[in-house]
C-alpha cells in the first residue's frame, strides 16, 4: 500500500461508503470489485502516463 500511496493513489479507508452483502449482490463483479477496494485514483489522474520503472527506482 505504501508503493500505491508513493505512486499518487489514495489508499486510505472509504469513509460513508460501506456497502452490505445485499447491496454487493445487485453490482456486476466489476463494480463490487470498486466498491470493497481501498485504493482509488482521482478522475482527473486516470488519463495521465505512469512510468512504473521510474516510480520504483523513486520509491526503493
Amino acid at each position: 500500500m505504501r508503493y500505491l500511496a508513493y505512486g499518487g493513489v489514495d489508499v486510505g479507508p472509504k469513509m460513508f461508503t460501506g456497502v452490505d452483502k445485499q447491496e454487493l449482490q445487485q453490482l456486476d463483479s466489476e463494480q463490487a470489485l470498486i466498491a470493497k477496494g481501498q485504493a482509488s485514483i482521482h478522475q482527473e489522474c486516470t488519463k495521465l502516463t505512469v512510468d512504473f520503472n521510474t516510480v520504483v527506482k523513486g520509491y526503493l
